[in-house]
C-alpha cells in the first residue's frame, strides 16, 4: 500500500505495470509529500534476467475450471455419473484414468470431456472393466 502511495505521488504508477527496473531511479525529492516519511534508503535490485514460470496463474486458474467442468459433465450425464476418475488438465489437455463398465462408456467419456470448452486434447487411459458371460 505505502508503494503505491509513493509511486502515486511521484508519478510513477504505471511503472508497476511496465518497467520493475526504472524503479530504482526512484529518489527522497518525491517523498517531501508523504506525511512521515523522514527520508528513502534505495535498495531494491532488479534480476538480470526474468525468470518465466513454466504455467502462468491465469492458465492454472483455467486448468482448474477445466478439471471442474469435466468432473461436474461427468457427474451429472447419468451413463457416468457414478464414475470414479482421476482427471490431469495441463495447459488445456486433459487426462482422464480411472474404470469404465465397457468400452462404450470409455468412449462416451471421451466424448463429453472433449466437448468442454477450453479442452486442447484428450487422453483417455481409462480401462474397460471385462463383462463376465452370462
Amino acid at each position: 500500500m505505502i508503494i503505491q502511495q509513493i509511486l502515486e505521488i511521484c508519478g510513477l504508477r504505471e511503472w508497476l505495470h511496465h518497467d520493475a527496473g526504472q524503479l530504482r531511479r526512484i529518489d527522497g525529492e518525491c517523498l517531501e509529500d508523504i506525511e512521515g516519511v523522514k527520508g528513502l534508503k534505495n535498495e531494491m535490485t532488479v534480476a538480470a534476467t526474468a525468470t518465466t514460470p513454466s504455467q502462468s496463474l491465469s492458465d492454472r486458474i483455467d486448468d482448474a475450471s477445466i478439471t471442474a467442468q469435466v468432473r461436474m459433465g461427468l457427474w451429472s450425464h447419468r451413463s457416468t455419473s457414478g464414475l470414479k476418475v482421476a482427471i490431469v488438465t495441463t495447459e488445456g489437455d486433459v487426462a482422464v484414468a480411472g474404470v469404465a463398465s465397457s468400452q462404450a462408456e470409455k468412449d462416451l467419456v471421451t466424448k463429453l470431456v472433449t466437448d468442454i470448452v477450453g479442452v486442447k486434447s484428450v487422453t483417455n487411459s481409462m480401462t474397460a472393466a471385462a463383462t463376465a458371460p452370462k
